[in-house]
């Protein structure tokens, strides 16, 4: 993951912050985390952007 992408597929998200996935779906579940989208209709992808704010704000 060399390029910033604006949309993340969950397995990127993992490691984008260097987790397990079972640790990710736990998270996924938590009150406030960002929403997935469905731009191509059948995989959840999520707003990078969100993602890292959600991160900063639990800090």
């Amino acid at each position: 993951m060399d390029e910033i992408t604006l949309l993340m597929y969950p397995k990127d998200a993992r490691k984008l912050f260097n987790m397990s996935d079972t640790k990710f779906r736990q998270l996924r579940k938590a009150k406030g985390f960002p929403k997935p989208r469905y731009p191509t209709g059948k995989r959840a992808m999520f707003v990078r952007k969100e993602l890292e704010e959600w991160v900063n704000k639990l800090a």
